[in-house]
């Protein structure tokens, strides 16, 4: 597996993943907010990728204005490679480069109730819920970590 930094060519690869994992992971309003987070974070947003350079996911982050937070995005995996660790690994990465900065304090993740326990599985607590933001039976977790000093 191959973790690289996400270029405008990987954008069809991305939607289709995308589209795949719609409407069981992502309501289908979703796809222009996706293309709109990456054209603003691109510097920090990685594709991971098998044999052959097929892309299967992709997973992000970006630093909060307050300087003191960040926030992972758009975490995506393939369906035919879920429960594989690609999303373990795609998280982990995106830790890496967020330790980078020294002054961020803490980590935080918007995400369903579909993928919460995963995130709690790498140190996320939920800290709110709301019922059906992202789209009907797509609740909202908004998910924290702290970071030690």
């Amino acid at each position: 597996m191959h973790i690289n930094l996400y270029s405008e060519d990987d954008l069809p690869a991305l939607l289709s993943i995308l589209q795949l994992n719609t409407p069981n992971y992502f309501h289908e309003s979703e796809a222009d907010d996706f293309i709109t987070h990456l054209k603003k974070y691109s510097t920090s947003y990685y594709t991971l990728s098998i044999k052959d350079s097929k892309i299967i996911g992709g997973c992000g982050y970006y630093i909060h204005e307050d300087s003191f937070t960040a926030q992972i995005s758009w975490s995506l995996i393939h369906p035919d490679h879920h429960g594989q660790g690609y999303g373990t690994k795609a998280v982990q990465h995106c830790f890496k480069e967020i330790k980078k900065y020294k002054s961020i304090r803490k980590i935080v993740v918007h995400t369903s109730q579909l993928t919460n326990a995963f995130f709690e599985s790498h140190g996320f607590v939920t800290h709110t819920t709301k019922a059906d933001h992202w789209g009907p039976g797509l609740d909202f977790y908004g998910m924290e970590m702290e970071l030690k000093q």
